[in-house]
């Protein structure tokens, strides 16, 4: 299956496509950044028949912390060391973090060198491997400093996969209905599949479709859930996926209360998120001055506004009058529908 995003970047993804990627490698000098808890498996995977003298690995840790400018400058380094030209290859196998780092350094070296990808979790292989986005972190914000840098290549195998611990792939299933409630009604029906593994590839194709489809409407289109995620991510410690579930959950809240949704839909919203067990768990307490603040240091937020992604209905994007899909809030509205649903949550959950 191959994505076209211009005139000029396409993705190619391969589905358990081993005789693709040998013959792949053997094109040309490959660097590998690899997740350190994959390394024998990698290393299994990567025969020893298909090495070559021109293969150069590196292991990481993956963690959120590793997405600063210090780790960018010591890949930078590697790559000089390594005599990297704008011909060679870098491949990344492991999830998110890894990805968003070392796609990033590739961007801005040689004003940028090809790579390929091997997504190790759901939410890496539909979210972070199909949007060209390539990130680190600065001044404590997510994501902060990044750029648009699309792989050429994204290979997606059930082997690496199945290494992936539940918990994370709890919270890449939040990332797809998320999608399917933005953009796709075939996600959400896909999605009350009990056999996950029979319908993966399918449920992958049409999350990557939609995201397309919706990255034409706005790049930050597919925001729904995140204002308020983004925000708590840097409050407590909680995976991304599980922000944004109760990220869609609030919000779908402030857009009822807004009159932009009706009750049955945000009570569909919330069943569909019990039904597929993602989190529901919102901390006991919330401190609204800096959740107010870093809101409204969101990337959508602008002129004292916060602002948030909202659906009208299922597949159907609520925009404003200007014609944007963003809803620009009043720091005091977010405040008033915090403590409401806070004092309410027990009772809405």
């Amino acid at each position: 299956m191959q994505i076209l995003f211009n005139s000029n970047k396409r993705i190619k993804f391969h589905f358990n496509n081993k005789k693709k990627f040998k013959d792949f490698i053997f094109q040309k000098k490959i660097f590998f950044f690899v997740d350190v808890n994959l390394k024998n498996f990698f290393l299994s995977f990567l025969e020893k028949k298909i090495r070559n003298k021109n293969n150069i690995i590196k292991f990481m840790e993956a963690k959120e912390s590793l997405k600063n400018f210090n780790n960018v400058e010591k890949i930078l380094n590697l790559f000089y060391k390594h005599k990297l030209t704008s011909y060679d290859h870098i491949i990344v196998v492991g999830g998110g973090t890894i990805i968003d780092l070392t796609s990033f350094c590739a961007s801005i070296y040689k004003r940028g060198i090809d790579y390929s990808l091997i997504p190790t979790t759901t939410m890496s292989s539909v979210d972070t491997a199909s949007g060209g986005k390539t990130c680190i972190n600065f001044q404590g914000v997510k994501n902060l400093i990044g750029s648009f840098h699309y792989p050429k290549n994204v290979f997606l195998f059930d082997k690496f996969l199945a290494t992936e611990p539940s918990k994370i792939k709890i919270a890449g299933i939040t990332e797809i209905f998320k999608y399917g409630l933005i953009g796709s009604i075939k996600i959400l029906k896909l999605l009350q599949n009990k056999n996950y593994n029979k319908i993966k590839k399918k449920l992958f194709i049409e999350t990557i479709l939609t995201r397309y489809k919706i990255r034409k409407i706005n790049p930050l289109a597919s925001n729904l859930g995140h204002t308020f995620a983004h925000a708590i991510e840097r409050l407590i410690p909680i995976s991304h996926g599980n922000a944004v579930s109760l990220g869609i959950i609030f919000e779908s809240y402030f857009a009822l209360e807004k009159n932009i949704i009706k009750k049955d839909l945000f009570l569909d919203i919330v069943n569909m998120i019990k039904k597929l067990n993602l989190n529901i768990n919102f901390p006991s307490k919330l401190n609204l001055n800096k959740v107010i603040k870093l809101m409204l240091e969101d990337k959508k937020s602008k002129k004292g506004y916060i602002s948030f992604v909202f659906i009208k209905n299922f597949q159907k994007l609520y925009f404003n009058k200007s014609k944007e899909p963003f809803y620009h809030a009043q720091p005091k509205e977010v405040r008033s529908a915090l403590i409401n649903f806070y004092e309410n949550r027990k009772m809405i959950i």
